[in-house]
């Protein structure tokens, strides 16, 4: 009896010890992923200028190949 008792007793810490390790891990990930989410917001937030221009509407005569031929450029100048 006192062999039953023990082994499941061992096993039972055993386990709990391990999904409390495991429980442990995940929360210090998700702590430093929101640190380091955060830190990169403030900074890309502290980079963008405060007035960003509008798109250009299409026209009703305008191609939309022109229009996007025209935004790809524009976007290329602001990243490049």
């Amino acid at each position: 009896m006192f062999n039953v008792v023990m082994i499941t007793g061992v096993t039972s810490l055993a386990i709990i010890c391990h999904l409390l390790r495991e429980d442990n891990k995940r929360l210090a990930l998700k702590a430093r992923f929101g640190e380091q989410q955060e830190r990169y917001t403030s900074t890309r937030l502290a980079r963008e200028p405060e007035c960003v221009p509008a798109a250009p509407e299409p026209f009703a005569h305008q191609d939309i190949r022109q229009f996007v031929a025209g935004r790809s450029q524009e976007w290329n100048v602001r990243v490049g």
